[in-house]
């Protein structure tokens, strides 16, 4: 039960983190997109971002709970 809610916390964890960093990128470096067509394709690079970082925070959570 410990290493699936670590998998979990971890997972949300690098949700939370590929949030953060495109939101950064954002900020710093202004709209990311100039139409419909870049915004769609940013959303789908963001997609495939967050499952390789929610995935890694999985694997994560699963190595952290192999240990103990």
């Amino acid at each position: 039960m410990k290493a699936l809610l670590l998998i979990v916390v971890f997972s949300i964890l690098g949700l939370l983190l590929s949030i953060t960093l495109f939101w950064l990128a954002g900020e710093f470096w202004g709209p990311l997109y100039q139409g419909e067509d870049e915004a769609s394709r940013n959303f789908k690079i963001f997609l495939l971002v967050s499952l390789g970082f929610v995935l890694g925070g999985g694997f994560a959570g699963f190595k952290v709970a192999g240990r103990d």
